[in-house]
């Protein structure tokens, strides 16, 4: 049976807080989505080392090991290409590995059957916006024990 339904709420939660704005429709848009029930959730806090602070990013879910995955975006620092994956069973935020070229305004997806995240295009404020399409593998036996 699939915990997906189980964390809904929770991620959407953490999925707003990523993400760091909301927007509302304007006239003839369709409306900003909206949940049909309402969300419960709290703020997690971290004891050890988290990703920095940032907007514009990305976040995939896990199924498999329950991991809520962020990559990119723009912080304190400018464009980010870091990649973290918070452990959601043990409220762990886990350093990955670095991501591709750092940029912000992209999309992913995770496909579960590759266990990797698929990530396309992007800006980081040049000449041209990337479209590029990038894979993060995870390979099965690796645990979050030996990615600290």
């Amino acid at each position: 049976m699939s915990r997906l339904p189980d964390r809904l709420a929770r991620l959407a939660g953490m999925a707003a807080c990523v993400a760091g704005f909301a927007r509302t429709a304007l006239p003839g848009q369709l409306p900003a989505p909206r949940f049909v029930a309402p969300a419960v959730g709290h703020q997690v806090r971290t004891k050890t080392s988290h990703p920095a602070q940032r907007r514009h990013v990305v976040g995939v879910y896990d199924e498999a090991r329950d991991w809520f995955v962020v990559c990119g975006g723009f912080g304190d620092e400018g464009f980010l290409n870091d990649v973290w994956a918070f452990d959601l069973g043990r409220e762990k935020w886990i350093n990955i590995t670095p991501g591709p070229q750092p940029r912000l305004d992209h999309l992913a997806i995770y496909d579960p059957r590759r266990e990797s995240l698929l990530l396309y295009g992007g800006d980081a404020h040049r000449a041209t916006k990337f479209h590029d399409l990038w894979e993060l593998r995870v390979h099965p036996g690796v645990s979050a024990d030996s990615l600290r």
